[in-house]
């Protein structure tokens, strides 16, 4: 549960999902699809259509940048040791690959030991938002280099 003040654990994913919404709504981006039972928000960013998760978990929330397409099955594991060499030198947040389904995306986790203002959590969203978005920009160019190559 939570209260006024703010000064409750933040155990409740309820609480993170319905601040989500604000904030997809506040950075102008379009829901594609949400999931209330989930505490997910799925939109889309810039023309490449780059797909953007907002997931609410019991102490935050974890923001999830993915990749418009797919990495094809024989180049998964040059792609996984890649993230692995990037992940090494990253302050916040990790790369991810599916290796059943070749799915990439960046993830950036925010927990909370007590319920913030409804304002700072809001703030540290954005700044969650805008620095997923920063790093998963990095590899774009080299994944979709990868992407490209023709399929053995």
């Amino acid at each position: 549960g939570s209260s006024s003040n703010g000064s409750t654990h933040g155990n409740d994913r309820n609480h993170y999902h319905e601040a989500n919404k604000k904030v997809v709504s506040g950075l102008g981006l379009t829901c594609v699809t949400a999931d209330d039972a989930a505490g997910s928000l799925k939109t889309t960013v810039g023309t490449d259509a780059v797909p953007v998760i907002f997931q609410a978990i019991p102490t935050g929330t974890c923001i999830y940048v993915g990749h418009p397409q797919h990495i094809a099955s024989t180049m998964r594991a040059s792609v996984a040791r890649i993230f692995c060499k990037q992940n090494y030198h990253l302050n916040v947040g990790n790369w991810e690959m599916d290796m059943n389904t070749g799915e990439v995306r960046f993830k950036l986790s925010m927990c909370f030991d007590e319920w913030p203002a409804a304002e700072t959590y809001e703030k540290n969203v954005r700044q969650g938002y805008a620095v997923a978005l920063a790093t998963s920009e990095q590899l774009r160019p080299l994944l979709r280099q990868i992407i490209a190559l023709p399929v053995e």
